[in-house]
């Protein structure tokens, strides 16, 4: 169902439900360090693209097509601060992003199989080593020896 301007107005009531029940948690404490528990992972899965971003930048500022050393600057500051965040946010956040990550990469395949495309051979063994490192992480949580 669409209202006057094309919105699905089912999705944006929902959309607004939950926001508000989040808002609302906020207010008993055990939940409200959940939620903050949820925007750290969310931060640090954030900044694992940034970092790689900003590693790429660094590569094309130093490979002779610019001159200009603020590109340089500006690449080295983006990666020092990428990896200073995730060292801040907590090496228990960047566990956490690694789980969520594999789920993701069941996504990737999904999409991939819809389109008719096939994994590159790098991307399959990117997968395997982020779905073992989760089923380890996974394994190591639950019997206690890393703590969350």
């Amino acid at each position: 169902k669409v209202n006057k301007k094309q919105t699905p107005v089912n999705a944006l009531l929902l959309t607004q439900l939950f926001t508000q029940l989040f808002l609302l948690s906020i207010l008993s404490p055990a939940l409200n360090e959940t939620y903050l528990a949820a925007i750290t992972i969310g931060t640090t899965m954030v900044l694992i693209p940034y970092l790689l971003s900003s590693l790429y930048a660094v590569k094309v500022s130093f490979g002779g097509r610019h001159e200009k050393n603020i590109y340089k600057f500006i690449a080295i500051l983006g990666t020092l601060y990428a990896v200073y965040v995730i060292y801040a946010v907590g090496i228990k956040y960047l566990f956490l992003s690694i789980i969520f990550y594999a789920i993701g990469a069941f996504v990737f395949l999904k999409g991939r199989k819809e389109q008719k495309q096939k994994p590159k051979q790098w991307e399959w063994a990117f997968i395997l080593i982020l779905i073992a490192a989760a089923i380890a992480l996974t394994v190591l949580i639950l019997t206690g020896k890393i703590v969350i």
